[in-house]
């Protein structure tokens, strides 16, 4: 269950990435509001190729509800998506990669 959290939660802050019409503050902004908990990253680089473009974030930090534990729920050194584009035109999301480089929670 919490893997699933933690993976649904790198992807919302991809995925709103690879609109490409925002900002890195208003991108943060966006995960921010869609997490319901503050996003910070080092570095976003999108990788535009056709069909898959590739999206990385450094340094990801996703901050706890609060009331928990720990101020930071989860933090990603690296995080990276290879996001179909072609599936996206048949109205169907779909990744060719999802990776996470040293995740701790």
């Amino acid at each position: 269950m919490k893997k699933r959290i933690v993976i649904t939660s790198i992807a919302i802050v991809l995925i709103v990435v690879a609109a490409g019409v925002f900002t890195s503050k208003n991108i943060l902004n966006y995960s921010s509001r869609a997490l319901g908990r503050s996003v910070e990253t080092n570095d976003i680089n999108i990788d535009w190729g056709w069909p898959v473009t590739r999206i990385s974030l450094a340094n990801v930090e996703i901050s706890n509800m609060e009331g928990g534990s720990d101020p930071v729920m989860l933090s990603v050194d690296k995080a990276a998506i290879g996001l179909n584009l072609f599936s996206l035109l048949k109205g169907t999301l779909a990744f060719d990669e999802v990776s996470l480089e040293k995740l701790e929670r």
